[in-house]
């Protein structure tokens, strides 16, 4: 398995558990795990979960985990700009995953992006020289089949090019879609890496990966992906550490 496959085991499909015995679990958008210091974060786009119970989210630590065994959530967050409610800087959920909770089988086989390290997110100097590329589950290959009571989730992989800045905080990309899927719907909350070399046949696995945001809309009409920058969600799992600390409740915002 080489770094690309490994590193793509932190996007997760995100489900929901609907109380409903015949059909137990409804599916839509994309997380990914993140560690920072000690702990494991589950991070999404705020409006995959929309108005649903954060603690009803579903989110497994790789694909074959069994299904008595989701990572179970200790908190969460719901990211806001003070200065601007209704900015793309508030589309962001963060949620405190359990760790004591998940089985050994489990933490071997999940994958984390650790963001502990200064450089994990030094990826902006290069923008216009690196390789972009995005890991997420749409809805178009994501579903739950109620007649035969199983989950069905495929991960796809978009490459593509900076484009430059978009809205507040976010920033633009120029993608591919040469699998010809007809909606991005379901790829919000994707995290967005780029890898650059110092020679063009070096491949991804042997090169320098940087994590650089996560994905908050696109089309596929235009071929744009539009994330939300690393830079933010940093800033925000710094704040909820320094929440933390002080014992406040489930819910921060940048300072």
């Amino acid at each position: 398995m080489d770094k690309l496959d490994y590193i793509r085991r932190c996007a997760r499909p995100v489900m929901f558990e609907t109380d409903v015995p015949e059909a137990a679990y409804s599916i839509a958008g994309t997380a990914f795990l993140v560690g920072f210091n000690d702990s494991l974060y589950i991070i999404t786009a705020r409006h995959v979960i929309r108005d649903y119970p954060v603690e009803k989210v579903v989110v497994f630590p790789w694909d074959k985990s069994d299904f008595s065994t989701p990572l179970r959530i200790a908190d969460f967050w719901n990211i806001e700009d003070e200065d601007h409610a209704d900015s793309e800087l508030s589309d962001l959920l963060v949620i405190k995953a359990d760790l004591g909770c998940i089985p050994k089988r489990d933490r071997r086989k999940g994958q984390l992006i650790f963001l502990t390290p200064p450089d994990a997110t030094a990826w902006f100097g290069n923008r216009f020289h690196a390789l972009f590329f995005l890991c997420g589950h749409p809805h178009e290959i994501n579903d739950v089949d109620y007649a035969k009571s199983e989950v069905n989730t495929g991960q796809l992989m978009l490459t593509g090019r900076y484009v430059g800045p978009s809205l507040a905080g976010c920033h633009e990309l120029q993608v591919r879609n040469p699998l010809g899927i007809s909606d991005f719907s379901g790829l919000s909350g994707s995290p967005v890496f780029s890898h650059t070399s110092d020679s063009p046949f070096i491949p991804v696995a042997c090169s320098k990966l940087h994590f650089c945001g996560m994905v908050l809309r696109g089309t596929v009409e235009s071929c744009r992906i539009h994330f939300l920058s690393s830079d933010a969600i940093m800033e925000a799992l710094r704040e909820i550490e320094r929440v933390k600390q002080r014992g406040a409740g489930a819910k921060t915002a940048y300072p």
